[in-house]
């Protein structure tokens, strides 16, 4: 019997005996032993919160030891008065940046998404996962972050 490259979903080989009882309950076992485990965090606001100049949190999730897939989004609307740049981090359990992006509006009001993806993050200790921006150079204009999530399911 042989096995699928991510999951390690087990399947017949041409070779094997036919037993369609034997392979649903190997494929039942093996599926069995994956976790449900997820956390998800939404963040929206009616009005808009400003960004300030330092890194600020906005999503933090709580995540327990093993290994994570992350995904995070952040919707807001960058400004352009005084042409500020803004950064937006994913940070780990131990502060480190996981993902970043850095926006500058180039002259141009409008709202730019962010997205951060992570297949595999190991957690050995439990502790926080987040979602961070904050506003760098000129500080004329702001950030209005109006939507956001933070989700994570533990993978086997």
């Amino acid at each position: 019997m042989g096995l699928t490259a991510n999951l390690k979903l087990p399947y017949p080989e041409p070779a094997d005996s036919v037993d369609v009882p034997r392979d649903i309950k190997a494929l039942a076992e093996t599926t069995d032993t994956y976790t449900t485990d997820a956390v998800t965090v939404r963040y929206a606001t009616g009005a808009n919160s400003s960004l300030p100049g330092a890194e600020t949190d906005i999503i933090t999730l709580a995540l327990t030891p093993g290994n994570w897939a992350i995904l995070a989004t952040l919707t807001a609307d960058w400004s352009t008065t005084g042409s500020p740049r803004y950064t937006v981090n994913l940070r780990g359990t131990n502060s480190a940046v996981i993902a970043t992006t850095a926006i500058y509006t180039g002259g141009t009001n409008g709202t730019v998404p962010v997205a951060f993806q992570v297949i595999r993050y190991p957690i050995a200790v439990a502790g926080n996962v987040r979602l961070t921006a904050y506003q760098t150079g000129v500080t004329g204009g702001n950030a209005l972050v109006s939507y956001g999530i933070l989700t994570a399911r533990k993978l086997a």
